[in-house]
């Protein structure tokens, strides 16, 4: 049997048959002629014509032209996440830095947290208040108490007026323990609005851990930066939005 003479060699892989997309991406591993500039957008279209070239004539072994196409969709979709993964990874690290330097600048600071949950100690007791947006008409506030455990431990009234209102005489009475508040109000037209409540502490210990930045009193509770009031939104919210992303792309 007489073989054919083998092709010439070109320096387009377009040109050329290969057997397989391993063949292809050693062939674009070799080096180029000195001199040879091709832009990265001719280096592209070469390299997925040899692609759709070599798999679509025997994708791995398989006459089945759309079984090749897969195996390239497949492969550009990889390279995508690849890169989106590198990009958003260098997003979080350079936003967790800068929420780094935001919690050290908060260190020996009080800071007001939008959290349900407080702590009371022989050495600390958060300051307790919530807040009725300016505008709310209500008729009326309920403030239940929690204990640690989930049980409701009291009930009771408190002003409606818009403004911030303090819970003081509540905490003073309770003993030690960490609790939950939930406070809402009744417009008049018996509808139920939630309200916030902001618990006030002294920022004695910042840590980063699990992804986020806790600040909060080293004798209490810690807090996650992003409920801090008057921080902006997208400075600490914004790395766990990423990370999810990250997630969700299987880049770690």
């Amino acid at each position: 049997m007489t073989l054919p003479p083998p092709l010439a060699a070109t320096s387009s892989a377009a040109s050329q048959t290969f057997s397989s997309p391993l063949e292809v991406w050693a062939h674009t591993q070799q080096a180029k002629p000195h001199g040879e500039a091709d832009s990265a957008q001719q280096n592209s279209t070469e390299l997925f014509m040899a692609m759709l070239k070599s798999v679509s004539s025997n994708p791995l072994g398989d006459t089945d032209p759309s079984k090749g196409m897969q195996i390239i969709q497949d492969m550009i979709r990889t390279q995508a996440s690849i890169k989106e993964g590198e990009r958003l990874k260098d997003m979080v690290q350079a936003l967790q830095d800068n929420n780094r330097l935001q919690a050290a600048n908060l260190v020996g600071k009080s800071g007001q947290f939008y959290t349900n949950s407080f702590s009371v100690s022989a050495n600390h007791k958060d300051a307790v208040s919530y807040e009725v947006p300016e505008g709310s008409h209500l008729k009326g506030v309920v403030i239940d108490v929690f204990n640690g455990y989930g049980q409701k431990i009291q009930q009771l009234s408190g002003p409606a007026t818009d403004g911030l209102h303090t819970l003081d005489s509540l905490v003073n009475t309770l003993p030690e323990g960490r609790y939950h508040l939930q406070v809402s109000g009744t417009a008049h037209d018996d509808r139920a609005v939630a309200l916030s409540p902001l618990i006030t502490s002294k920022l004695t210990r910042v840590v980063f851990e699990g992804g986020k930045i806790w600040a909060g009193s080293s004798s209490s509770q810690l807090f996650p930066l992003e409920s801090l009031k008057g921080l902006a939104p997208h400075s600490a919210a914004i790395p766990s939005i990423l990370e999810g992303a990250l997630s969700h792309a299987n880049i770690t």
